[in-house]
């Protein structure tokens, strides 16, 4: 997360020891009073005490200073307009903006359909009106453009040994689909199994067709943090057929190959690589960074969080 300033304004970053809040806070040095101007990133599934946290910091800033904030909220369930909200984080969030007199000036839908990202004022003349419409309508990125390279509609080879190989190295003790095919059974039988899975896999992909025992899935919850009461602290996992996930792997293995074929992917990512991880991209970060420097040249990093 990052917060930008021009170098002509005048800027002091408010530091805050609770480090589970996900926020930037800077004082703006303005003609008649000083500005504090924040943004913030709620994830969907933050725990209420670490919503408690965040209005406790949002209070103390309210009271001292005029304040600006932006950001993704994460809270699709509240309705500015007549103040509701379906989850009881939502409501009490809803609660405090209320009870400190904060505006919230954001009206239409900002992703898909929901009202994710907020601005909020403690003095609602604060931001002109043509700074709150901008931020009202969605937005979307513009995507670099890349030529398509390779052949297209290529048949994928999917051998028996790769399949048998595959199931072989299931663990036995997940779950298994709607379809009923525990892992155990397809292990124990990978060797006569890699036949007709072999003519399926190669229909489906010749089709464009999967069957439909492998599209449905059973939605388990799992508790993640917080209270077991609120639905918002489970995440659902979704458990699919394992033939469906074996077919999934092989047609991964293909597309990453094609990819890297085609240089789809440049050398230097390293995230959801194969073969690759934070360690590796910090030696090549580390050779890069001493290179230059004993060439006497400078050095610019910028760290990005997604």
């Amino acid at each position: 997360m990052a917060l930008y300033v021009r170098e002509c304004y005048e800027s002091l970053e408010i530091k805050y020891s609770d480090d589970r809040v996900e926020n930037v806070w800077i004082r703006l040095r303005a003609n008649k009073a000083n500005i504090a101007v924040g943004v913030c990133y709620r994830p969907p599934n933050q725990s209420s005490e670490v919503d408690e946290a965040f209005c406790k910091q949002l209070g103390e800033i309210s009271q001292s200073l005029t304040f600006v904030l932006v950001g993704d909220f994460n809270l699709p369930d509240m309705c500015w307009e007549y103040n509701t909200a379906e989850r009881k984080q939502s409501r009490r969030f809803l609660e405090y903006v209320k009870d400190n007199f904060l505006t919230q000036l954001v009206s239409e839908p900002t992703r898909e359909g929901a009202l994710l990202d907020l601005l909020l004022v403690n003095r609602e003349e604060l931001v002109g009106e043509s700074f709150a419409v901008e931020l009202a309508g969605p937005w979307t990125p513009s995507l670099m453009s890349y030529g398509t390279g390779g052949e297209q509609n290529e048949v994928i080879t999917i051998k028996e040994d790769v399949i048998s190989d595959l199931l072989r190295h299931l663990d036995a003790h997940k779950s298994m689909g709607l379809d009923g095919l525990p892992p155990r059974v397809l292990k124990e039988l990978a060797d006569m199994l890699a036949k007709p899975l072999s003519i399926i896999y190669l229909k489906s992909w010749l089709t464009g067709e999967v069957p439909m025992d492998w599209r449905v899935a059973n939605l388990t919850p799992i508790y993640m943090k917080g209270r077991k009461e609120d639905p918002g602290n489970y995440r659902p996992v979704s458990l699919t057929s394992v033939p469906g996930k074996t077919m999934e792997q092989i047609i991964l293995s293909a597309i990453t190959s094609h990819i890297m074929d085609n240089w789809g992917i440049r050398p230097s990512q390293h995230g959801f690589m194969k073969g690759r991880s934070c360690l590796t991209n910090l030696i090549s970060f580390y050779d890069k960074m001493t290179r230059l420097l004993d060439e006497r040249k400078a050095v610019d990093i910028v760290y990005l969080d997604f």
